[in-house]
């Protein structure tokens, strides 16, 4: 199988969200807009064998921290590697943008995000109570000068 990472518009975005039973469900492209305003942000669509699968998005927290926002993987294709991939190509278009720094959270209800964030250099710099009692997980990597 081919995985292609390429930009992506917010439609492709919420096609995948809304496939992901494990994420909440989002109403509408506005909910992205109205979430980023006029942040700078990065979207990356990943496609196997043309179709759908995986996105990634975050938005420039200051110069040069990124926060990885939302994403998933739609159920047919975890497995095959296709969140490594849009981890891997975040990253590179991080180093190449300058940044210093990448902030993620995560739940313990989604351990292979965990696992993923984890064995990729990632590192615990905070649990912090929801307000749905759930503890969110945050994870931070620097990159190297």
């Amino acid at each position: 199988m081919i995985i292609i990472i390429r930009d992506g518009s917010f439609e492709d975005a919420l096609l995948i969200h809304n496939g992901v039973k494990e994420l909440n469900h989002i109403p509408s492209v506005a909910y992205y807009l109205d979430r980023l305003s006029s942040r700078r942000y990065k979207l990356l669509i990943a496609e196997v064998s043309g179709k759908l699968a995986g996105y990634k998005l975050g938005f420039w927290d200051g110069d040069r921290s990124f926060y990885s926002w939302l994403g998933g993987v739609l159920p047919e294709f975890r497995r095959i590697g296709v969140a490594q991939k849009l981890l891997e190509n975040q990253e590179a278009y991080l180093r190449e943008s300058g940044a210093h720094k990448i902030n993620v959270k995560s739940m313990n209800k989604y351990p292979g995000m965990l696992i993923l964030l984890i064995s990729n250099g990632y590192h615990i710099t905070d649990v912090v109570s929801s307000s749905s009692g759930e503890n969110k997980i945050e994870f931070a990597k620097t990159f190297m000068e």
